[in-house]
Formats: C-alpha cells, sequence, structure tokens
C-alpha cells in the first residue's frame, strides 16, 4: 500500500520498498516515506489516506488463501485454541474475517498498533501466547513475512512458513528460521492433533500438537 501511496502522488517507489516498510508501523511507514520521498504531508495524513485504501481492500476484496477454511475446521473439531496477530490495524482486519465467515473461529484479533517495531519484535507474539494461556514452546506459528518468520523462531515459537506473493525474499533464504514451509494450507493434514505436510522444513514428517 505505501508503494500504491506513492504511485498515487506520481512518484516513483524504490525497488523495494514493501521489504523496507514491512518491519515497520503504520506510522514509522509514514514517517519513513515522508522523510525519504520528501513528502508535504504530515505523518498523520499519510496514515489516514493509505488506511483508506487498506479499509477498503479488507471490507471488499480481501480473500482467504486457499485451504484455510477447511483447515481452521479442523483445528477448531481439535478444539486447539486460535488468534489472529496482524499488523492490519484491528478495525480494518476484523471486518475482513467476519465477511468470509472465520471471525468466530478465534479467540480474538490481535495487532500491532500499539507495539513499537510490530512484528520485527516478538511482544505481539508473546502478548498474544499469554491471552491464549499456551507456553511459547506449544505455539504454532503461520506467517508469510520473513521478517515475521525470523522474529518468532528467534522467539522460541514452531514457524509454519507461507508462501504469499508479496514477500520477495527467496524461499531458500527464509528455511532457516521456518520449522515448516507450505505454498498453500491444502497441503497440510490434522488429525487427532497429529500436523503432517509441507514441502520443505521438516518434511515428511509430523508433529504433535
Amino acid at each position: 500500500m505505501g508503494e500504491a501511496y506513492l504511485l498515487s502522488r506520481g512518484i516513483a517507489p524504490e525497488r523495494d520498498l514493501d521489504q523496507a516498510l514491512a518491519a515497520m508501523s503504520m506510522r514509522e511507514s509514514a514517517v519513513w516515506m515522508k522523510k525519504n520521498y520528501g513528502l508535504q504531508e504530515d505523518p498523520e495524513r499519510i496514515v489516514a489516506d493509505i488506511l483508506k485504501s487498506v479499509e477498503e481492500r479488507y471490507r471488499m476484496q480481501a480473500p482467504l488463501k486457499p485451504g484455510v477454511r477447511k483447515f481452521l475446521d479442523k483445528c477448531r473439531a481439535e478444539r486447539i485454541p486460535m488468534c489472529v496477530v496482524t499488523a492490519t490495524p484491528k478495525r480494518y482486519a476484523v471486518p475482513a474475517l467476519k465477511r468470509q465467515g472465520v471471525l468466530e473461529l478465534f479467540q480474538f484479533v490481535l495487532d500491532c498498533e500499539e507495539l513499537p517495531g510490530g512484528k520485527h519484535r516478538p511482544d505481539v507474539y508473546d502478548q498474544a501466547s499469554t491471552r491464549l494461556g499456551v507456553p511459547t514452546e506449544f505455539c504454532v506459528v503461520f506467517e508469510d513475512a520473513a521478517h515475521a518468520q525470523q522474529t518468532a523462531s528467534r522467539a522460541g515459537y514452531y514457524v509454519i512458513g507461507v508462501d504469499d506473493l508479496s514477500e520477495k525474499i527467496p524461499v531458500a533464504d527464509r528455511l532457516a528460521f521456518c520449522d515448516r514451509f507450505i505454498y498453500s494450507f491444502e497441503e497440510l493434514s490434522l488429525r487427532d492433533g497429529v500436523l503432517t505436510g509441507g514441502e520443505y522444513g521438516n518434511q515428511g514428517s509430523a508433529e504433535t500438537f
């Protein structure tokens, strides 16, 4: 969305802008863009304009990844407590989850708005595990962003990397921080608490949760 914002103002963004902004909060991104691209708007105005576009996409367009609903239903059947940890402000993420009919499958939705550094720091994951009442070593984190995979892994979480077109870092460079890696949730199987599937990482192995 940062790239789209700059283009809408006739400014050509740098090639790796998304990667530069990935670990920042919305306000941190706005301050960074104002400084590096000489924007006249103050950070609050930049954030407001970007969030307007984010809200529209989440409210009307954002789909679930393939296989997600079926996998979530399996987790619920196994009575596995689940939550959403997102860098997107909760006021935009919740309507999207509700529209897709999956909001009720999660115990809560936690965003990074009040946590400096977003998913570049483990605070948001630690807060989520505490609220779930599940120790770090028994939590599974599904992440499609390389910086977030690295953060969660270093904090001691079991990380399942999920492929996404927005992530430009090669899969091979992400595997060091992923216990398992998938291109689609359709690859995963969960039965009697045993998770299998995934082309990389602990390929062919099974984990019990």
